[in-house]
């Protein structure tokens, strides 16, 4: 019979794949930042593609840990919880990588849209992405504290709320034509969704914590 993996053991692996995803979205965030400022020139193509590798290496970190939470000592409905929050957080890579396949494709390497204001949303959404990562952390150390970082993950979330119906207000002002204006719409909404997204992960974690402070 195979030893079960302890749950601190468990513990590390979360973190190491978490700092693989933070990893991935910073790579995003650096990536984004470079084709509004330059278009999208060989160089930042480059940088798009870093994601596609950074998103493969989570994925395998991903099935690891799912694997050995499997294996491990957690009660059925804890492994449950853990491995529908897993499934959550691996979509912030996902969506990223869905962004800058959707810029290569439509190949449109002109920035019309307001670069400071997506430059708020793209750190704000990081330090969401550190947060989320210490809330669950917490949920093996002390519930206390991840119920009180993932609900500073909503407050982040609203004020990425904020600038993106303000970047849309001038998208809507704009000059651009109605297909420039349709993509970059399209485009401003895909990047706060991922803040709306680490939300919804906040909330699991808050309903995990609170019923175990109980």
């Amino acid at each position: 019979m195979s030893k079960k993996i302890r749950i601190e053991d468990l513990r590390l692996e979360l973190e190491s794949y978490m700092d693989k995803v933070i990893e991935t979205y910073k790579q995003f965030e650096y990536s984004i930042v470079k084709y509004m400022e330059q278009g999208l020139i060989l160089e930042v193509e480059d940088e798009f593609l870093k994601i596609h590798k950074l998103e493969y290496e989570a994925d395998i970190l991903r099935r690891k840990l799912i694997e050995n939470i499997i294996k491990s000592e957690m009660l059925l409905k804890s492994m449950e919880e853990f491995i529908r929050l897993i499934e959550l957080i691996d979509k912030i890579a996902n969506m990223s990588e869905t962004i800058i396949d959707n810029i290569l494709v439509k190949k449109i390497d002109e920035n019309k849209i307001d670069i400071n204001i997506i430059k708020e949303i793209l750190t704000i959404t990081e330090n969401q992405v550190l947060r989320l990562k210490d809330a669950v952390s917490n949920l093996f150390l002390d519930f206390d504290i991840a119920y009180k970082k993932a609900r500073e993950l909503e407050i982040d979330e609203q004020s990425v709320d904020e600038l993106e119906r303000k970047c849309l207000k001038k998208l809507r002002d704009s000059e651009i034509s109605l297909n420039g204006k349709i993509y970059y719409r399209d485009f401003i909404n895909k990047i706060a969704d991922i803040s709306d997204l680490i939300e919804d992960i906040g909330d699991e974690v808050e309903k995990i914590s609170t019923i175990r402070r109980v």
